[in-house]
């Protein structure tokens, strides 16, 4: 499957490239008097003939709402931005100005803060407000998303109404427009902000990075390098095959997503080499390994090799291991020969709460293991899974009126994902919803569990599809991506909700373990400010929902089973637990809330004086005899609740079953207080 994106408009320039003699850039200073009968096509743009202020105030806005920094992120969510105007003036006032900076970013960033500073003389208003959307208090890396900064910069101005604002900061990028336009033609010595600014480096995040080998790992002897880059000097493009390792998994199906335009890390680590190729086409075979698309396109020495995947580069160019690592991060210490960057940052769902109480459900199973009454079979037992959850809270003394949230931590299905389990699954949730007076749809936070979502590879089944569909039905089609964090503001307490894939990584002989990944460090930063910065009169409580749970875990055996070795009957957990122990301290996690072990528990980690509590829920839909088959003796169901009262949050795990009725004690009970918690466990394993 061949992925390549539209090509590039004649003459604008690729992220990270300067104009060349093969795409000339007009010299805006010199043609000045023809700026008002310049009228360069603008892709996406529906009015092509508008004069060149219209159109660069078009890209301004565009750049605004999508932020300096990641103008050009390609992600299978989103394209590089077409900016051909707005790159041109930029690289031609650099050019005169001899300043530094290569690539498009840095030449934006040197043209907007020397012209705003120039303007501040002038309309200090304009001038402040445009500087706050598009930099906040930042000159060189700007750290804020362009939604903070966009809040942050209404606040500021004072103006309340979102539609008024709008009008203001349009008109001022408006004049802005005419303004640079100006400002280009007759060109002033740089202000000692932007003389300040020393980027060497093109900050366009890299999305992937690849491990290779210095030669050839054949026998052939040859520069793995100076081969692709030969083939590119004579051919303008090659073929560059991932040599995926034993340590490796299939990312085959990722790759099609969510590559085909921008810029690909290659890393030589014996040596510690460092380039950057410039990316416009993937080749896979959904896993399968396939020779190159173009094999004259590729070096001999492995053109007709299969591999999983293949990579179209126009560009390899080397780089130093400070602009590397500052592109894509701290560079991983594991065997893999691929690495992903983590994934793009939205700002959290927020949601208005009530209540006082988050109840936290998994692996209900709909399917031929459900235990409960559903659509698909409407003569299992006398009541819903639903009904049963709400008569259980109500007769063990929690409130439904009390429940603001709900975590649902993967296994919605059987084994199998089908679309009637998935059927099952929502008509469960809002049945849910009715039983709870404080909750919605928008309250419903969910994660894939194991039987949920196919692992990349996995080409027998359509779980990933499936889950994707139930994901955007239950948010109305709103929501798309399954890691956004949500935000759920109650009265007197903060929740944010960090959702996260631990199942996206894994390939098709890892059902029992989990990976939680790198792609979550810009959200969990996220909670660490919000925590840092939170008043007291609101408490932020931080919490990550994930399927599989944190370290391994021994499987206690229904006695009639066949006894198995110790080894065969530990679950592994997820595999890169060691890192998320770290994160749970430094992003202030007080909750990790999880599934996929069918037994309800609870028990504290402590690192660095920051104690969380991991939560297991059980099982809240498996059948009995599905249970006392696989995995346990006790075939109940179970959930769990969390209350904040009083600046505690107080947890208990309660088991159920048909004959609903109040348990006389709680198998797990925990509470954190203070944000120090304390955790306090009555029966479980006594951890």
């Amino acid at each position: 499957m061949l992925h390549a994106p539209p090509q590039p408009l004649a003459g604008s320039s690729p992220p990270g490239r300067q104009p060349s003699a093969i795409e000339p850039a007009p010299n805006f200073a010199a043609e000045a008097g023809s700026f008002a009968c310049h009228n360069d096509s603008v892709p996406d743009n529906d009015e092509p003939d508008l004069p060149l202020p219209e159109r660069l105030a078009r890209q301004l806005g565009e750049c605004r709402q999508r932020g300096i920094e990641r103008l050009y992120v390609a992600t299978y969510r989103q394209r590089p931005l077409a900016l051909p105007d707005l790159e041109r003036l930029a690289a031609d006032y650099v050019t005169v100005t001899d300043l530094p900076g290569s690539g498009p970013i840095p030449q934006i960033k040197a043209l907007l803060l020397d012209a705003l500073a120039k303007l501040q003389n002038g309309n200090a208003d304009d001038a402040n407000l445009i500087r706050d959307l598009f930099f906040g208090d930042d000159t060189g890396r700007i750290r804020r998303s362009a939604g903070e900064l966009l809040k942050r910069a209404q606040t500021r101005y004072g103006e309340p109404s979102d539609d008024r604002f709008r009008e203001i900061r349009s008109a001022a990028l408006r004049g802005f427009a005419s303004f640079l336009i100006e400002f280009v033609a007759a060109p002033v010595p740089p202000s000692p902000s932007a003389t300040a600014q020393q980027v060497e480096v093109d900050p366009t995040p890299l999305e992937v990075i690849l491990q290779f080998s210095l030669r050839d790992p054949g026998y052939s002897g040859k520069l793995t390098i100076e081969e692709h880059a030969n083939i590119i000097t004579a051919r303008g493009r090659c073929w560059w095959g991932w040599f995926r390792s034993v340590e490796d998994i299939d990312h085959s199906e990722e790759i099609e997503q969510r590559l085909g335009h921008g810029d690909v890390g290659l890393w030589e680590r014996s040596e510690n080499f460092f380039y950057v190729a410039s990316c416009d086409a993937v080749f896979t075979s959904h896993g399968e390994p396939v020779t190159s698309p173009e094999p004259g396109l590729t070096p001999e020495y492995y053109r007709t090799e299969p591999y999983p995947a293949w990579f179209r580069f126009r560009s390899i160019r080397k780089v130093t291991a400070e602009e590397f690592e500052y592109r894509f991060g701290d560079l991983p210490d594991s065997p893999e020969t691929l690495y992903w960057s983590p994934e793009e940052v939205q700002d959290p769902v927020i949601v208005e709460a009530h209540g006082s109480a988050i109840l936290h459900l998994s692996d209900l199973r709909f399917g031929k293991h459900h235990r409960w009454r559903s659509e698909s079979a409407p003569r299992r037992t006398h009541m819903t899974a639903d009904q049963a959850i709400a008569q259980t809270l109500l007769i063990n003394d929690v409130g439904l009126a009390a429940v603001g949230a709900v975590v649902i931590c993967g296994n919605f299905v059987s084994e199998e994902p089908t679309a009637e389990a998935y059927r099952d699954a929502l008509t469960f949730i809002d049945g849910l919803c009715g039983q709870l007076p404080n909750v919605e749809r928008d309250h419903v936070v969910i994660v894939p569990g194991a039987d949920d979502f196919a692992r990349p590879g996995d080409r027998e089944r359509t779980g990933q599809v499936l889950f994707r569909q139930f994901h955007q039905s239950l948010y109305r089609g709103a929501e798309k991506n399954l890691s956004r964090m949500r935000r759920y503001e109650f009265g007197n307490f903060r929740l944010n909700v960090l959702p996260v894939n631990s199942v996206k990584y894994l390939g098709v002989d890892q059902h029992h373990e989990g990976m939680f990944g790198s792609g979550y460090d810009s959200q969990l930063s996220m909670m660490r400010q919000d925590y840092w910065n939170n008043n007291e009169s609101v408490r932020v409580i931080n919490a990550i929902a994930a399927h599989h749970h944190l370290i391994s875990t021994p499987v206690l055996l229904p006695e009639a089973a066949t006894q198995e070795p110790v080894q065969d009957t530990v679950m592994p957990g997820i595999r890169d637990a060691r890192d998320v122990l770290d994160k749970l301290s430094s992003s202030r996690v007080a909750l990790f809330l999880h599934g996929h072990l069918h037994e309800a528990d609870s028990y504290s980690v402590i690192s660095d004086g920051w104690q969380t509590a991991v939560c297991c829920a059980g099982t809240s839909g498996a059948s009995d005899g599905w249970l006392r088959s696989r995995y346990r003796d006790n075939q109940g169901n179970s959930l769990a609740v969390y209350s904040v009262e009083d600046g505690r949050i107080g947890g208990r795990m309660i088991v159920y079953d048909e004959r609903i009725r109040r348990s006389s004690q709680p198998v797990v009970s925990f509470v954190l207080e203070d944000q120090q918690p304390r955790i306090s466990s009555i029966g479980g394993r006594g951890r």
